[in-house]
C-alpha cells in the first residue's frame, strides 16, 4: 500500500501530458527547411503525414514552408522565415463547432477556413493586430 501514492503520482503526469499534446491535424506539405516543436519536446523536420500537436511551434528558414492540415478541414499555410504557434485548437466532429487559435511572431501565413472559422471560432494573431 505504500506505493499507492506513486503510482496515482505517475498516472496523473501521465494524463496531463496525453492532455498537451492533443492532436489538432497533421502535415499536409513541408521541406527539410521546416520544423515543428510540441510542448516539452525537442524540434523535428515535418514530413508530410506527421501529426501536430495543440501548442506546438512550427518554424522556416529562408527556405522552408509548411501546411498544416487541421481535423475541421481548416488550413495554414505556413512561409518562408516564421515562427507560428497552434495555441489552441478545440473541435467537436459531431456538431462541427469549435474553438482555434494560433499565433504569429514572425513571417507570412495563409488561412483557409474550416468549420471552426465558419461558426466565428478562428483567431488569428500577429504582431500587428489580432484577426
Amino acid at each position: 500500500m505504500r506505493y499507492r501514492p506513486f503510482v496515482l503520482g505517475v498516472l496523473l503526469a501521465s494524463l496531463a501530458g496525453a492532455a498537451v499534446a492533443q492532436e489538432v491535424g497533421n502535415v499536409g506539405a513541408a521541406n527539410q527547411d521546416a520544423t515543428g516543436q510540441a510542448p516539452g519536446a525537442s524540434a523535428r523536420g515535418l514530413t508530410v503525414g506527421a501529426r501536430v500537436v495543440q501548442k506546438e511551434r512550427i518554424r522556416t528558414n529562408a527556405n522552408g514552408s509548411a501546411q498544416i492540415a487541421f481535423k475541421d478541414s481548416s488550413a495554414l499555410n505556413i512561409g518562408r522565415n516564421s515562427d507560428v504557434t497552434i495555441d489552441k485548437f478545440v473541435f467537436d466532429p459531431s456538431s462541427g463547432a469549435g474553438e482555434m487559435t494560433t499565433s504569429m511572431t514572425r513571417g507570412a501565413l495563409r488561412f483557409v477556413g474550416g468549420k471552426v472559422s465558419h461558426g466565428g471560432g478562428a483567431t488569428l494573431k500577429t504582431p500587428a493586430a489580432t484577426i
